[in-house]
């Protein structure tokens, strides 16, 4: 699973953090809305939009050691 973000809305972020922040603190950029999605979701959305099969989709093997979600 991963989290999505815009890119305006991650330079908005960014933008906040060198108004408002401060030097030595460390910033966390997430969105602020619901936007956490596996990678299938996010490919079967795209063929979606692009009227493609699903059928291109090739499906492999998970290196070892690969975190199935990232927190």
């Amino acid at each position: 699973m991963r989290q999505w973000i815009y890119v305006k809305d991650h330079c908005e972020k960014l933008f906040n953090v060198l108004r408002f922040g401060r030097s030595g603190e460390i910033y966390n950029l997430a969105p602020d809305y619901e936007s956490e999605h596996s990678n299938l979701e996010i490919v079967k959305s795209i063929l979606s939009e692009l009227n493609a099969s699903e059928n291109l989709i090739s499906y492999v093997e998970d290196r070892k050691g690969h975190d199935l979600r990232y927190s």
